[in-house]
């Protein structure tokens, strides 16, 4: 396939940090993801704004994002800067005790960390979603490793 058509022709793309998380998102949305209009982008375990921005930047027909990280709080934190990210703006994180602050357009933030996910981070801002989420769906589970060790047991 031609690079030039591949690029104008991708109409989702799947961001995750590694390839055994593609695998199962892959493996899951099979049915309903055509491969040929689909692009994968992996950020390993730290993200980075300006090779992530660099990397979506070359898709411009993008209809649908995704992002494939685990229930973890970190996770969790990264599916909301990937949002931001998408939208042109930014927000900060971190973590006191058991609430996640968050400093977006000069105000601050806060919600308790069994609470924090895309969702409620959101409208806590008043933003819309664009960003679709691939989470286990066995909430107790942290990440999609974790799957494979239920197996075993």
């Amino acid at each position: 396939m031609d690079t030039e058509i591949g690029i104008y022709s991708c109409i989702g793309i799947a961001v995750y940090t590694d390839i055994c998380k593609c695998l199962v998102f892959t493996k899951n949305k099979y049915n309903s993801l055509n491969l040929d209009y689909s692009a994968f982008l992996a950020t390993g375990s730290g993200l980075d704004k300006n090779l992530f921005l660099e990397n979506i930047l070359k898709y411009p027909a993008v209809k649908k994002h995704y992002t494939i990280y685990g229930n973890s709080l970190l996770g969790k934190i990264k599916d909301c800067k990937v949002q931001h990210w998408l939208n042109g703006k930014d927000c900060f994180y971190r973590v006191e005790g058991e609430l996640v602050v968050s400093h977006y357009q000069t105000r601050a933030f806060s919600l308790s960390a069994r609470e924090f996910n895309l969702r409620n981070h959101l409208r806590q801002l008043s933003v819309r979603q664009t960003l679709s989420t691939f989470k286990p769906k066995n909430k107790k589970l942290d990440n999609f490793y974790e799957l494979d060790r239920k197996k075993e047991d």
